[in-house]
């Protein structure tokens, strides 16, 4: 990829297995809308149900936003996704094509090219012979010639075609068949997004509405293991609020139906529904959804499970207080502050705020990080502490003494980050973290000096590396309650800071964990490379010890790596990093001579049997 956009590549890591296969979906029907890629950064809109706002930033630790309902938990949602793959379609578009005489055409290109030369006629068949078999095909016709036709939507007859999308095959649906089957489903959705476009709005409410209620009885059937089901509560949920926004209901009608909703639903598809509905309720939609939620408060019994359906009712009050701006019934909702969570705190700042009630606002910021001091879900919360402290004024010092303390509790790449982007002067501070490292490396020698013990994890196929050597492992403290600086968060903070060989000394002394030493050979191996052998032929260990053909053939790629670098290296055949190679393989052969599947992915990475050699 051009213009610098193949970093974004690294958010897809993120997605679900479903959310890939409708942004890919939504990207080729040409659903994106790109703005300007810069400095890793990129704003887009997609059109989904409704159109979305996407920003994403670029990198292994990128991050990203939209304000999808699928996305407001974190999830790298379809429109994301989609965001990704039009970058990518744009820089292929940009790369120079490639002479035709090159290359054979693709299958999809030969495809494309002979449905592309039918005439209308062919075309048709082939469409109608298909909708024969394919039911969501038909159906997805059949919403074109009603819309077309401005004909009135026949609720039973769609009702049945959407109970059988959510069926399926029928019977229980494995995960690997559940992809197809939530690409069913989807592609039903999508006719209902059609029948929405063409005016059908209640309709439309109708249909999503029951849509819902299939969808929570395809929980017990359906293996959601790559997240299909909480994919499809997000699009149910998009398309009811459209349908809503475009006049499905009276307001009245609207705040009781989603408080029905809401309670008697066993899933989230309407929790907390209020939020995001309060512009379309208006005062007397909120109203008739707070008088049918107490209401159903009234009947519950006084010792009521807090987990049944009390949670889901106090949660709607919730969502009222929060939708009808009222900080002080949120208060009163939250009670006892030893109930209230991170993220409570952080609603109760953010609503506050709102109600320009500042001073309350950064005092129960404050409170919240006392409460929760340490916590890993703090960083909402400092971060509002932070904003508020600039508004009223606030010095820098104050702002970067609440990242340190942070910083303190918790010594990470996210902490260093956090501080060093909100402090004064960042050659100070960083001397300072670097004063504060060294310290801790102190304490922890003088710790291990009187409780080290064995190190318990060698036993569990980490690694035989003795102490002072390529990927040993960490050195253990039994009873040590002493810092958080723990070697492995000196080794990151260190890594963080661009401190390569200062942390690869320190991994030497301590130890560290596979992944950490994966890290710093990579970092180091150009300039390294024999370290970078010594860790392949210690990683080739450590999956071998996981005894499967699985880890046996990552083994062999660890060594086929290092040899590559070898070759590359000693610039001669059977150069001494080649030879280090090789007199490792043969130790490996040697030892696990009796694991015949090993030895037998050894010869196919390019090593014959020990015994041959």
């Amino acid at each position: 990829m051009t213009n610098d956009t193949s970093g974004f590549l690294a958010l897809l890591d993120n997605a679900s297995s479903g959310a890939l296969e409708r942004g890919l979906d939504l990207a080729d029907r040409g659903r994106v809308s790109l703005g300007s890629v810069s400095d890793g950064v990129v704003q887009a809109r997609v059109q989904g149900t409704v159109l979305y706002r996407v920003a994403l930033t670029a990198g292994d630790n990128g991050s990203w936003s939209c304000d999808c309902p699928a996305a407001a938990d974190g999830s790298f949602c379809k429109h994301g996704v989609a965001v990704v793959a039009a970058l990518e379609a744009q820089d292929s578009r940009a790369t120079p094509a490639v002479n035709p005489t090159d290359r054979q055409p693709s299958e999809t290109e030969r495809i494309e090219a002979h449905v592309r030369s039918l005439g209308a006629g062919a075309l048709a068949e082939i469409v109608l012979e298909q909708a024969s078999i394919d039911q969501q095909l038909s159906s997805r016709l059949l919403a074109a010639a009603t819309a077309e036709a401005g004909e009135k939507v026949d609720l039973r007859e769609w009702k049945k075609r959407v109970t059988a999308a959510f069926r399926g095959p029928g019977g229980f649906i494995e995960w690997r068949q559940a992809s197809a089957w939530a690409r069913g489903v989807h592609d039903m959705l999508d006719v209902l997004v059609a029948f929405l476009a063409a005016g059908h709005a209640s309709e439309v409410a109708t249909l999503a509405e029951h849509a819902h209620r299939r969808a929570q009885s395809a929980v017990s059937r359906v293996d959601d293991s790559g997240g299909e089901i909480t994919e499809i509560f997000g699009v149910i949920r998009e398309l009811h609020l459209a349908a809503a926004e475009a006049g499905a209901y009276s307001p009245k009608k609207l705040g009781k139906r989603l408080a029905d909703l809401e309670l008697g639903a066993s899933l989230d598809t309407f929790h907390r529904s209020a939020i995001d509905y309060a512009n379309v309720l208006g005062p007397d939609g909120l109203d008739a959804y707070l008088a049918a939620i107490d209401k159903a408060h009234a009947k519950l019994a006084p010792d009521a499970d807090r987990w049944g359906p009390a949670f889901r009712i106090r949660h709607a009050r919730i969502a009222h207080a929060i939708a009808t701006v009222d900080p002080d019934r949120l208060i009163e909702l939250y009670g006892d502050e030893d109930q209230m969570g991170p993220s409570d705190y952080v609603e109760l700042v953010e609503l506050l705020i709102v109600a320009a009630r500042v001073d309350e606002a950064e005092d129960w910021a404050d409170r919240g990080l006392q409460e929760f001091a340490g916590h890993r879900s703090l960083g909402p919360l400092r971060d509002l502490q932070a904003t508020l402290i600039r508004g009223r004024g606030g010095g820098g010092a104050e702002i970067e003494e609440l990242y340190w303390e942070e910083f303190l509790r918790r010594p990470a790449t996210g902490t260093v980050r956090d501080l060093l982007a909100n402090c004064e002067d960042s050659a100070v501070t960083r001397s300072r973290i670097l004063a504060k490292l060294d310290a801790s490396v102190q304490e922890l020698r003088a710790a291990l000096a009187i409780n080290e013990v064995d190190n318990p994890f060698r036993s569990r196929g980490t690694s035989r590396a003795s102490a002072g050597s390529v990927g040993a492992p960490p050195r253990y403290l039994q009873h040590y309650q002493g810092s958080s600086f723990s070697s492995a968060a000196i080794t990151e903070v260190l890594v963080e800071l661009a401190e390569i060989e200062h942390a690869w000394s320190l991994a030497l002394e301590f130890g560290a964990a596979a992944n950490q030493w994966a890290g710093l050979v990579e970092r180091r191996a150009g300039d390294h490379p024999g370290d970078a052998v010594e860790w392949a032929l210690v990683a080739a260990e450590i999956e071998i010890d996981h005894k499967s053909r699985k880890n046996y053939r990552r083994a062999v790629r660890h060594l086929q790596a290092a040899q590559l670098l070898a070759t590359e290296r000693d610039g001669i055949d059977n150069g001494p990093l080649s030879r280090r190679i090789g007199a490792g393989v043969d130790a490996i052969a040697k030892e696990h001579r009796a694991k015949r599947a090993l030895l037998e992915e050894l010869a196919r990475g390019g090593w014959p049997r020990q015994e041959s050699r």
